[in-house]
Protein backbone atom coordinates (compact mmCIF):
# COMPACT_ATOMS: atom_id res chain seq x y z
CA UNK A 1 0.00 0.00 0.00
CA UNK A 2 1.08 3.23 -1.03
CA UNK A 3 2.42 5.37 2.12
CA UNK A 4 -0.09 7.59 3.91
CA UNK A 5 1.24 11.33 3.57
CA UNK A 6 -0.65 13.99 5.35
CA UNK A 7 -1.72 15.10 2.00
CA UNK A 8 -3.13 12.08 1.25
CA UNK A 9 -5.14 11.79 4.58
CA UNK A 10 -6.65 15.36 4.14
CA UNK A 11 -7.56 14.21 0.59
CA UNK A 12 -9.25 10.90 1.59
CA UNK A 13 -11.13 13.27 4.89
CA UNK A 14 -12.07 15.21 2.81
CA UNK A 15 -13.49 13.38 0.07
CA UNK A 16 -15.25 10.96 2.69
CA UNK A 17 -17.07 13.79 4.26
CA UNK A 18 -18.26 15.49 0.77
CA UNK A 19 -19.31 11.63 0.33
CA UNK A 20 -21.53 11.55 3.23
CA UNK A 21 -23.31 14.53 2.55
CA UNK A 22 -23.57 13.53 -1.48
CA UNK A 23 -25.39 10.14 -0.36
CA UNK A 24 -27.32 12.37 1.99
CA UNK A 25 -28.55 14.70 -0.19
CA UNK A 26 -29.50 12.49 -3.41
CA UNK A 27 -30.12 9.39 -1.46
CA UNK A 28 -27.34 7.11 -3.67
CA UNK A 29 -23.70 8.25 -5.09
CA UNK A 30 -21.36 8.28 -1.87
CA UNK A 31 -19.90 5.25 -3.06
CA UNK A 32 -19.20 6.95 -6.65
CA UNK A 33 -17.74 10.14 -5.26
CA UNK A 34 -15.56 8.22 -2.76
CA UNK A 35 -14.06 6.03 -5.82
CA UNK A 36 -11.75 8.85 -7.53
CA UNK A 37 -10.21 9.73 -3.84
CA UNK A 38 -9.74 6.27 -3.23
CA UNK A 39 -8.28 6.03 -7.00
CA UNK A 40 -5.58 8.53 -6.53
CA UNK A 41 -4.79 7.14 -3.23
CA UNK A 42 -4.48 3.58 -3.68
CA UNK A 43 -4.89 2.50 -7.43
CA UNK A 44 -7.77 1.52 -9.21
CA UNK A 45 -7.44 -2.37 -7.93
CA UNK A 46 -7.98 -1.19 -4.34
CA UNK A 47 -11.34 0.74 -4.79
CA UNK A 48 -13.62 -1.79 -4.56
CA UNK A 49 -12.54 -3.49 -1.25
CA UNK A 50 -12.36 0.05 -0.12
CA UNK A 51 -15.33 1.95 -0.72
CA UNK A 52 -16.90 -1.41 -0.25
CA UNK A 53 -15.76 -1.65 3.74
CA UNK A 54 -16.44 2.35 4.13
CA UNK A 55 -19.78 2.32 2.70
CA UNK A 56 -20.51 -1.02 5.38
CA UNK A 57 -19.63 1.75 7.94
CA UNK A 58 -21.73 4.41 6.50
CA UNK A 59 -25.12 2.24 6.23
CA UNK A 60 -24.83 0.67 9.42
CA UNK A 61 -25.51 3.74 10.61
CA UNK A 62 -28.61 4.09 8.27
CA UNK A 63 -29.65 0.94 10.23
CA UNK A 64 -29.14 2.20 13.11
CA UNK A 65 -31.60 5.11 12.55
CA UNK A 66 -34.10 2.92 10.99
CA UNK A 67 -33.53 0.02 13.20
CA UNK A 68 -37.17 -0.97 13.66
CA UNK A 69 -37.81 -0.89 10.25
CA UNK A 70 -36.17 -3.44 8.48
CA UNK A 71 -38.06 -5.88 6.53
CA UNK A 72 -36.62 -8.95 8.05
CA UNK A 73 -38.06 -11.83 5.53
CA UNK A 74 -36.91 -9.76 2.48
CA UNK A 75 -33.52 -8.92 3.64
CA UNK A 76 -33.33 -12.94 4.19
CA UNK A 77 -34.50 -13.96 0.88
CA UNK A 78 -32.33 -11.47 -0.71
CA UNK A 79 -29.24 -12.40 1.12
CA UNK A 80 -29.32 -16.00 0.46
CA UNK A 81 -29.14 -14.90 -2.67
CA UNK A 82 -26.75 -12.43 -3.10
CA UNK A 83 -24.12 -13.39 -0.09
CA UNK A 84 -23.17 -16.14 -1.93
CA UNK A 85 -23.01 -14.31 -5.42
CA UNK A 86 -20.57 -11.74 -3.76
CA UNK A 87 -18.51 -13.78 -2.39
CA UNK A 88 -18.12 -15.50 -6.24
CA UNK A 89 -17.80 -11.82 -7.71
CA UNK A 90 -14.83 -10.96 -4.83
CA UNK A 91 -13.48 -13.95 -6.43
CA UNK A 92 -13.26 -12.51 -10.31
CA UNK A 93 -12.48 -9.33 -8.63
CA UNK A 94 -9.46 -10.54 -7.28
CA UNK A 95 -8.01 -11.99 -10.82
CA UNK A 96 -8.46 -8.65 -12.43
CA UNK A 97 -5.90 -6.83 -14.30
CA UNK A 98 -6.05 -2.59 -13.41
CA UNK A 99 -7.39 -2.14 -17.05
CA UNK A 100 -9.86 -4.40 -16.62
CA UNK A 101 -10.74 -3.58 -13.15
CA UNK A 102 -11.20 -0.22 -14.32
CA UNK A 103 -13.41 -0.48 -17.92
CA UNK A 104 -15.92 -2.76 -15.25
CA UNK A 105 -16.31 -0.17 -12.65
CA UNK A 106 -17.15 2.41 -15.88
CA UNK A 107 -19.36 0.16 -17.61
CA UNK A 108 -21.36 -1.13 -14.44
CA UNK A 109 -21.72 2.78 -13.44
CA UNK A 110 -22.86 3.48 -17.02
CA UNK A 111 -25.15 0.64 -17.58
CA UNK A 112 -26.57 0.81 -14.14
CA UNK A 113 -28.36 4.25 -15.33
CA UNK A 114 -30.90 2.60 -18.41
CA UNK A 115 -31.48 -0.45 -16.18
CA UNK A 116 -32.80 1.56 -13.34
CA UNK A 117 -34.58 4.00 -15.49
CA UNK A 118 -35.95 0.92 -16.81
CA UNK A 119 -36.85 -1.24 -13.55
CA UNK A 120 -38.55 1.52 -12.35
CA UNK A 121 -40.60 2.50 -15.41
CA UNK A 122 -41.67 -1.41 -15.39
CA UNK A 123 -43.42 -1.02 -11.86
CA UNK A 124 -42.16 -4.43 -11.84
CA UNK A 125 -43.48 -6.92 -9.30
CA UNK A 126 -41.35 -9.53 -7.62
CA UNK A 127 -42.17 -12.36 -5.15
CA UNK A 128 -39.98 -14.35 -3.40
CA UNK A 129 -38.45 -15.99 -5.93
CA UNK A 130 -37.92 -13.07 -8.64
CA UNK A 131 -35.98 -11.22 -5.12
CA UNK A 132 -34.08 -14.42 -4.61
CA UNK A 133 -33.09 -14.13 -8.45
CA UNK A 134 -32.43 -10.49 -8.64
CA UNK A 135 -30.08 -10.48 -5.59
CA UNK A 136 -27.67 -13.08 -6.97
CA UNK A 137 -27.36 -10.11 -9.46
CA UNK A 138 -26.93 -7.28 -7.29
CA UNK A 139 -24.37 -9.19 -4.94
CA UNK A 140 -22.45 -10.34 -7.81
CA UNK A 141 -22.25 -6.72 -9.72
CA UNK A 142 -21.34 -5.13 -6.38
CA UNK A 143 -18.61 -6.41 -6.32
CA UNK A 144 -17.07 -6.12 -9.69
CA UNK A 145 -18.48 -2.64 -9.66
CA UNK A 146 -19.76 0.55 -8.38
CA UNK A 147 -23.31 1.84 -8.46
CA UNK A 148 -24.84 -1.30 -8.13
CA UNK A 149 -26.98 0.46 -5.34
CA UNK A 150 -28.68 2.59 -8.09
CA UNK A 151 -30.43 -1.15 -8.63
CA UNK A 152 -31.21 -2.34 -5.29
CA UNK A 153 -33.96 0.50 -4.68
CA UNK A 154 -35.80 -0.41 -7.76
CA UNK A 155 -35.49 -4.02 -7.11
CA UNK A 156 -37.11 -3.99 -3.07
CA UNK A 157 -39.66 -1.34 -4.55
CA UNK A 158 -40.40 -4.29 -6.88
CA UNK A 159 -40.43 -6.66 -3.77
CA UNK A 160 -43.34 -4.17 -2.27
CA UNK A 161 -40.78 -2.60 0.40
CA UNK A 162 -41.31 1.61 0.58
CA UNK A 163 -40.97 4.36 3.34
CA UNK A 164 -38.79 3.92 5.99
CA UNK A 165 -38.32 -0.15 5.00
CA UNK A 166 -37.04 0.34 2.17
CA UNK A 167 -34.22 2.76 3.33
CA UNK A 168 -33.38 0.31 6.47
CA UNK A 169 -33.90 -2.55 4.01
CA UNK A 170 -31.53 -1.36 1.41
CA UNK A 171 -29.19 -0.69 4.31
CA UNK A 172 -29.44 -3.65 5.55
CA UNK A 173 -28.94 -5.56 2.43
CA UNK A 174 -25.41 -3.82 1.35
CA UNK A 175 -24.19 -4.30 4.87
CA UNK A 176 -25.20 -7.93 4.82
CA UNK A 177 -23.38 -8.52 1.25
CA UNK A 178 -20.30 -5.79 2.20
CA UNK A 179 -19.62 -8.23 4.98
CA UNK A 180 -18.67 -10.97 2.79
CA UNK A 181 -17.05 -8.78 0.21
CA UNK A 182 -14.92 -7.44 2.97
CA UNK A 183 -14.21 -11.37 4.58
CA UNK A 184 -13.34 -12.41 0.81
CA UNK A 185 -11.27 -9.28 -0.02
CA UNK A 186 -9.39 -10.07 3.28
CA UNK A 187 -9.28 -13.87 2.46
CA UNK A 188 -7.75 -12.85 -1.46
CA UNK A 189 -5.38 -10.26 0.49
CA UNK A 190 -6.70 -7.39 -0.80
CA UNK A 191 -7.19 -5.99 2.48
CA UNK A 192 -4.28 -5.88 4.33
CA UNK A 193 -4.64 -4.25 8.11
CA UNK A 194 -2.99 -1.09 6.41
CA UNK A 195 -5.34 -0.78 3.88
CA UNK A 196 -8.02 -1.66 5.99
CA UNK A 197 -7.45 0.66 8.92
CA UNK A 198 -7.70 3.44 6.17
CA UNK A 199 -10.95 2.35 4.91
CA UNK A 200 -12.27 2.26 8.23
CA UNK A 201 -11.56 5.95 8.94
CA UNK A 202 -12.48 6.44 5.53
CA UNK A 203 -16.11 5.13 6.34
CA UNK A 204 -16.48 6.86 9.83
CA UNK A 205 -15.41 10.37 8.69
CA UNK A 206 -18.72 9.87 6.42
CA UNK A 207 -20.66 10.24 8.98
CA UNK A 208 -20.87 13.91 9.56
CA UNK A 209 -21.06 14.54 6.24
CA UNK A 210 -23.98 12.65 5.83
CA UNK A 211 -25.47 14.88 8.81
CA UNK A 212 -25.04 17.85 6.96
CA UNK A 213 -26.02 16.78 3.43
CA UNK A 214 -29.46 15.24 5.45
CA UNK A 215 -30.25 18.91 6.47
CA UNK A 216 -29.47 20.44 2.76
CA UNK A 217 -31.77 17.35 1.45
CA UNK A 218 -35.21 18.93 1.61
CA UNK A 219 -34.23 21.53 -0.49
CA UNK A 220 -34.16 19.00 -3.29
CA UNK A 221 -37.29 17.42 -5.23
CA UNK A 222 -37.09 13.61 -5.94
CA UNK A 223 -36.80 14.07 -9.80
CA UNK A 224 -33.43 16.42 -9.41
CA UNK A 225 -31.79 14.22 -7.02
CA UNK A 226 -32.64 10.93 -9.37
CA UNK A 227 -31.04 13.26 -12.17
CA UNK A 228 -28.05 14.33 -10.31
CA UNK A 229 -26.98 10.77 -9.68
CA UNK A 230 -27.69 9.56 -12.65
CA UNK A 231 -25.43 12.59 -14.47
CA UNK A 232 -22.69 12.05 -12.22
CA UNK A 233 -22.63 8.34 -12.80
CA UNK A 234 -22.48 8.89 -16.50
CA UNK A 235 -19.09 11.33 -15.97
CA UNK A 236 -17.53 8.83 -13.29
CA UNK A 237 -18.06 5.74 -15.37
CA UNK A 238 -16.41 8.05 -18.44
CA UNK A 239 -13.81 8.76 -16.37
CA UNK A 240 -13.32 4.65 -14.80
CA UNK A 241 -13.51 3.81 -19.03
CA UNK A 242 -10.41 6.37 -19.68
CA UNK A 243 -8.27 5.15 -17.53
CA UNK A 244 -8.89 1.70 -18.80
CA UNK A 245 -7.96 3.14 -22.20
CA UNK A 246 -4.88 4.59 -20.55
CA UNK A 247 -4.12 1.20 -18.78
CA UNK A 248 -4.09 -0.98 -21.00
Amino acid sequence: MPELTAATVSLLAASAFAAGAFGAMFGLGAGILLSFAVTAAFGVTAVIPVVTTAMMLANAGRIWVYRGEVNRRSLVIALIGGAPAAMLGALVHARLEPAAAAAIIGGVLIACIPAGRYARARNLSLGPWGLATAAIGLGFIGSLGIGAGMLAVPVLLAAGITGPALIATDAALAVGTSLVRVASFGALGLLPPELLGASVLIGLATIPGAWVGARLARRLGTKKQALAVEAFAAFAGSVFLWQAWHLA
